[in-house]
């Protein structure tokens, strides 16, 4: 699951460190919690998913094991985390360097099921990038959707994993310096391995900000958004320690 859909200035080294460093996020409850709610959306009688922005691999990694017979998969535009994610796959899944916009032909009307997880919101167009998902989709398919919501904060993300019981303003904005962030990171993290990982997540991260307009929504946003682009909703809920909407829809006919 990868950040960012365009990040023209962010250079190839810079990915490819980035991607040694993004499966720390694996280890945070948060994100476990993520993994588990997109499963429980995706049919049990999906026969072709699209993982679209799949990053490192780590949803199709878990697909392959719940849904063995069905045929995965994955794009990114991300030469870096496409390597990594074929690492971990080892042939489970067809991986693709491509985005939405420049997917091959074939995939038209393909897939029963297309999932984007954090990949919506560092998009340039919000709704053609949906649009173009709706296209890859079978009619009736399902579309499963992870975007950060307005107002996200992953101080409270920290706060979640380490199940901390002080007030969220303890937490909040994390990187308002170097030194708070290392101090809240400590925090949830400890002081090993995983704490370092996460703080390099963050200073790329903001590297990413700086070259990608980022489109963080209410849920009333992303309805209007829904609607535009023929997605039907059928379930909106908070999963990311509450921070990530996850939305499932599915591709209605237009007249």
């Amino acid at each position: 699951m990868s950040r960012s859909h365009q990040t023209l200035s962010f250079s190839a080294a810079e990915w490819a460190l980035y991607a040694e460093c993004y499966d720390a996020l694996t280890h945070i409850r948060p994100y476990q919690e993520l993994v588990r709610a997109v499963h429980e959306l995706v049919p049990k009688t999906a026969s072709n998913i699209l993982d679209v922005g799949c990053g490192t691999g780590t949803l199709l990694s878990s697909l392959s094991d719940t849904h063995p017979n069905s045929q995965l998969t994955g794009i990114d535009p991300t030469t870096a985390m496409l390597e990594q994610a074929r690492r971990k796959l080892q042939n489970r899944a067809e991986l693709i360097k491509t985005t939405t916009a420049e997917a091959p032909e074939q995939f038209r009307e393909a897939f029963d099921v297309v999932i984007s997880c954090n990949v919506l919101y560092a998009t340039p167009n919000p709704e053609a990038f949906l649009s173009q998902i709706r296209n890859f989709l079978v009619p009736g398919g399902v579309c499963i959707i992870a975007t950060p919501k307005k107002g996200f904060d992953n101080g409270l993300i920290a706060k979640a994993h380490c199940n901390d019981s002080r007030a969220d303003d303890y937490w909040l904005d994390p990187h308002s310096s170097p030194e708070r962030e290392r101090h809240l990171v400590t925090e949830a993290f400890g002081t090993g391995t995983l704490s370092q990982a996460m703080i390099n997540v963050a200073y790329f991260n903001r590297k990413i900000a700086a070259t990608t307009q980022f489109h963080f929504l209410l849920e009333s946003e992303l309805e209007t958004l829904f609607q535009r682009t023929a997605l039907g909703i059928t379930n909106m809920s908070l999963t990311y320690a509450k921070q990530t909407h996850l939305i499932k829809s599915h591709r209605k006919e237009t007249a």
